[in-house]
C-alpha cells in the first residue's frame, strides 16, 4: 500500500468504495489531492493521497438520503441541527417505511433547490429557533411542498395543534369521530369531539352530537379560536414572528375526509 500511495499520479484512475470511477486531477503533497468522479464530473479537493488510494471518498452530489437529497458539497455537517431538520424532511417525504405509520406525509415532497443540503443548510440557520419544528402547514393551508417561501419554525406545541391524523378518525370530518356500542365495533349513533390543545397526547372533549354537521361546526370554532389566541400570546411574547401569528389568528380549519363530499346532503 506503501508504495502504491507513493506511487499515485495525477490521471491515475481509482474506485472509489461507494461511487464509482475517480480520477486524479491534481496532487500537491500527501494531504491535498484532488479528484473528479467520472460520471458526475464532481471535484473533491484536500484529500488525502491514503483515502484516495484506499477509496473512500464521497461524491457529494450523488443522491444518497432517500433517492432525492445530496449534500451538495464536501461540508461536514452531517452531525449538526440542519442536517438532522434536512433529514427528516426528506424522510417525511420520500420514506416508505415512514409513510407506513403516518400515511399524511403521503404526497409531500421537497422543493428543488432544497434537495441540495448545502442550500438548505443558511436557510435554516437564518430561521431555526432552539427546540422549535420546521413546519410547511401553518404559512400555507394545504401546502405539499417544503421550501424557503412556505415554510417556518413554530413551537412544538403550535405545530402538535394544527396536525391532523387522519388515520384515526376514518371518514369521519376532522376532530369527529364515530362512537361505538360497548363491547362492539358497531357505531351507535353519537359522534364524539375531541380537540388537541398542544400537548402530545392531551386533548380536550368537546362533546357528543348526533348530527355531524353540528358536530364538525362545533370542533371548528373552538380550534379556530384557540389558534387565534395562541397567534395573539405568542406573539406578544416575542415567541412567533409577525407572519406566523398572523397565520394562526387567520387559521381556517379545513376538512377534505369523503364526509365533506357529502355536506348539506341529509
Amino acid at each position: 500500500m506503501a508504495n502504491w500511495i507513493d506511487n499515485l499520479s495525477v490521471d491515475d484512475l481509482i474506485e472509489s468504495n461507494n461511487f464509482g470511477e475517480m480520477q486524479v486531477v491534481y496532487i500537491n503533497g500527501s494531504r491535498d489531492v484532488g479528484v473528479k468522479f467520472t460520471t458526475t464530473g464532481t471535484l473533491v479537493s484536500n484529500l488525502q493521497k491514503g483515502n484516495v488510494v484506499r477509496g473512500t471518498v464521497s461524491d457529494f452530489m450523488v443522491r444518497t438520503v432517500q433517492g432525492v437529497g445530496y449534500l451538495g458539497s464536501d461540508i461536514k455537517a452531517t452531525k449538526t441541527e440542519a442536517y438532522q431538520s434536512w433529514h427528516s424532511m426528506m424522510e417525511r417525504c420520500y420514506s416508505d417505511e415512514y409513510h407506513k405509520t403516518r400515511p399524511n406525509s403521503i404526497g409531500c415532497s421537497v422543493c428543488r433547490e432544497w434537495e441540495n443540503f448545502t442550500t438548505f443548510m443558511p436557510w435554516h440557520d437564518a430561521n431555526f429557533t432552539k427546540g422549535y419544528h420546521l413546519d410547511k402547514d401553518l404559512l400555507f393551508q394545504g401546502n405539499k411542498v417544503y421550501s424557503p417561501n412556505t415554510c417556518c419554525f413554530i413551537p412544538q406545541l403550535i405545530n402538535n395543534i394544527i396536525g391532523d391524523n387522519k388515520s384515526r378518525r376514518g371518514d369521519c370530518p376532522i376532530g369527529v369521530s364515530k362512537r361505538k356500542k360497548k363491547g362492539t365495533n358497531i357505531f351507535n349513533g353519537l359522534y364524539t369531539v375531541n380537540c388537541g390543545v398542544g400537548e402530545v397526547g392531551k386533548g380536550v372533549y368537546i362533546g357528543r352530537y348526533t348530527c355531524i354537521y353540528e358536530a364538525f361546526e362545533t370542533y371548528k370554532e373552538f380550534k379556530e379560536f384557540i389558534l387565534y389566541n395562541y397567534g395573539e400570546t405568542y406573539f406578544e411574547r416575542g415567541l412567533i414572528g409577525v407572519k406566523e401569528g398572523d397565520a394562526l389568528i387567520n387559521y381556517k380549519v379545513i376538512d377534505d375526509s369523503p364526509w365533506e363530499a357529502h355536506k348539506g346532503k341529509p
